[in-house]
C-alpha cells in the first residue's frame, strides 16, 4: 500500500517507558494509539494523514503481538463504520482519514455514531487540509462536529500537546460515551519534535476476543423509537458528562496568569500563528513553557517581554529554541553511578557553622561537595527530608509534585524538627534518618560529600551513599542553573 517501506519508522512503536520519540506529529498520533490501548484501527489514505496509515501497515508483527485489528477501508466511510465495534463492546478504536471531504463521505456512518453513543471509546483522527496550504476546498470539520455532537479536540502543534490530546480523547469519548474527533491540521501532522513515551498496551478486549463472545444491544439501533432516546441522552447525560470531564481534567489550557482582565480564547491548532501576531505587536517577545498551576492543564506557557530585570527568570537552549520559566525546567538523572569511596566517614566539630556558606569556608571545600537537608511538612502530618547539593537551590513547584510532601509547600518549624530529630536547624544530614527522604539527582550521584551529622556544631566528612546510608531514589527537585543539558537533548 505505502509508496514506500516504513520499517524504520516501526521501531519508534516499540519504544517502552521512559524512551524518547523522536519524529513527526503524524507518527507520534500512531505511537501514542498503542500506548492508550488501542483494539483496532482503520482508515482511509489522504494527506496529510498517510503516514499512519503507512506505518501501521508495516507493522503487522508488532500489532500481532498486542492483539491489535488493523485495516485498510475501501472508503472514509467504510473506515468510519468499524466504529460500531465500540458501540457494543468496551473496546478503544481509532480510524482516519482527510477532512472536510472524507468526514462528509463518511457523514451516514458517523451520523449513525453519534445517535446510538459508543461504549468503548472511539476516536475518528481527521487530516484538517485547510489554510493557506490547503489543496481543496475552504470547508472545515468543526461544522459537522457541532451539528452531529462530536467533541472536537484541536490539540497545539508540538508532539506532548499532540500525544496528550489521544489519551484524553480516549478517556472522554468513554466518560460521556460519545465520539471524538482529533483534529489535526498539516503543521500539525508535519511538526517534528519529541516527547517521552510509555510501554504498549494490549487492549482490554480485543476484537478476536469480541468476535468469539458476541453481544446484542437492540436500544443502541438506530431505529425509532430509539432514536428519540438516543436524542434525548445526548443532551441530558452525554453532555453534561463530557462538560465535567473536560473541566475536572483541564482539557482546555489556560495560560498566564488567571487574574488578567483580558485574554485571547484560541483553538489549538491557532495557537502558534497567535504567538507569533503578539511577539510582531511587542506583546509576547517569547513564549516559555511554564507550571500550569491547579487550572492550567499538563501543558502551559507564559508570554515574557526580555528585561535586565524583572520577577521571572527563564532558561532557554540556542541549538533548539527551547524555552521555558526556570520553574518548569525538566533536568534528567546524571548518567553515572556514585564513584567509588575514597574516605572513610567521621564526625567532625563545626561549630556555629549552620549555612553552607560558612560551612565550606571553615572546611576549605567547594558547595559540590556538600550535601544540604531540607526539612519540611508532609502531607500526612510528618516530616519529610529533601536533599540537595549545597551549590543548588530547591524547586518549590517540583517538590510540591511530590505525593509524600504537603501542599503549599511549608519548611518544618525548629520545634518540630528538634522534636523529631533531635537537633536544630543547621545540622540536619540524612545519615540516619527516620522519616521520608527524597533526594535530588544531583545529590544521590555524590561519593565522599558532606553533610549535617543531626547533632548540634558536628559534621560528617566522607559520606558515600550505600555504605554509610541506604541509596535513595531520585527525583528532579532542584532549580535549573545556567550550563544545564536541554529537556530536548540532554547533551546540549
Amino acid at each position: 500500500m505505502a509508496e514506500r517501506s516504513f520499517k524504520s519508522e516501526v521501531k519508534h512503536l516499540r519504544l517502552g517507558k521512559g524512551d524518547t520519540f523522536t519524529g513527526e506529529g503524524i507518527l507520534a498520533i500512531t505511537k501514542a494509539l498503542l500506548e492508550n490501548g488501542v483494539g483496532y484501527v482503520g482508515g482511509y489514505q489522504g494527506a496529510p494523514i498517510s503516514h499512519l496509515m503507512d506505518v501501521l501497515s508495516d507493522a503487522e508483527e508488532l500489532l500481532d503481538e498486542l492483539g491489535v485489528r488493523f485495516e485498510a477501508s475501501a472508503s472514509e466511510a467504510a473506515a468510519a463504520a468499524m466504529l460500531a465495534a465500540s458501540v457494543h463492546y468496551p473496546i478503544r478504536g481509532a480510524v482516519t482519514f482527510k477532512g472536510p471531504v472524507g468526514v462528509n463521505v463518511a457523514s451516514d456512518a458517523l451520523a449513525n455514531l453519534s445517535s446510538s453513543g459508543v461504549n468503548g471509546g472511539a476516536l475518528i483522527i481527521v487530516g484538517e487540509d485547510y489554510g493557506e496550504g490547503s489543496s481543496i476546498m475552504q470547508e472545515r470539520t468543526h461544522g459537522f462536529a457541532m451539528k452531529s455532537q462530536f467533541w472536537l479536540m484541536d490539540p497545539r502543534p508540538n508532539l506532548p500537546s499532540i500525544v496528550d490530546s489521544v489519551k484524553n480523547g480516549f478517556e472522554l469519548s468513554e466518560a460521556s460515551n460519545t465520539p471524538v474527533m482529533l483534529m489535526v491540521r498539516i503543521r500539525c501532522c508535519h511538526v517534528t519534535g519529541s516527547y517521552k513515551t510509555k510501554d504498549n498496551l494490549t487492549p482490554k478486549l480485543s476484537v478476536k476476543e469480541a468476535l468469539a463472545n458476541p453481544r446484542s444491544d437492540p436500544p443502541r439501533v438506530v431505529l425509532p423509537p430509539f432514536t428519540y432516546a438516543h436524542e434525548v441522552e445526548k443532551v441530558k447525560t452525554r453532555w453534561p458528562a463530557a462538560e465535567n470531564f473536560i473541566v475536572e481534567n483541564k482539557l482546555n489550557e489556560i495560560f498566564g496568569p488567571t487574574t488578567s482582565k483580558i485574554g485571547i480564547i484560541t483553538q489549538g491548532g491557532m495557537y502558534n500563528g497567535v504567538i507569533r501576531a503578539l511577539q510582531r505587536l511587542g506583546l509576547a517577545a517569547q513564549a516559555v513553557e511554564a507550571d500550569g498551576g491547579s487550572i492550567g492543564g499538563n501543558f502551559s506557557h507564559e508570554f515574557h517581554v526580555l528585561a535586565d530585570s524583572g520577577e521571572d527568570a527563564i532558561a532557554s537552549c540556542a541549538s533548539c529554541g527551547y524555552a521555558a520559566n526556570v520553574e518548569k525546567v525538566s533536568l534528567s538523572p546524571l548518567p553515572s553511578n556514585p564513584s567509588d569511596p575514597t574516605e572513610s566517614c567521621e564526625e567532625i566539630e563545626t561549630p556555629d557553622q549552620h549555612t553552607i556558606s560558612t560551612l565550606c569556608t571553615f572546611l576549605g571545600i567547594s558547595p559540590e561537595k556538600t550535601i544540604k537537608t531540607l526539612l519540611v511538612d508532609g502531607a500526612d502530618g510528618g516530616l519529610v527530608a529533601l536533599i540537595l547539593r549545597g551549590d543548588h537551590e530547591l524547586n518549590t513547584v517540583k517538590a510540591e509534585s511530590l505525593e509524600a510532601v504537603a501542599t503549599p509547600l511549608r519548611l518544618a518549624g525548629r520545634d518540630a524538627i528538634v522534636s523529631a530529630i533531635g537537633s536544630t536547624p543547621g545540622s540536619i544530614g540524612p545519615v540516619g534518618l527516620n522519616i521520608p527522604i527524597f533526594a535530588d539527582h544531583s545529590a544521590a550521584s555524590l561519593s565522599d560529600f558532606v553533610c549535617g551529622a543531626n547533632k548540634e556544631g558536628y559534621h560528617l566528612r566522607g559520606v558515600n551513599w550505600e555504605r554509610d546510608l541506604p541509596a535513595p531514589e531520585s527525583y528532579d527537585l532542584r532549580q535549573a542553573v545556567e550550563g544545564d543539558s536541554c529537556p530536548n537533548d540532554y547533551e546540549q
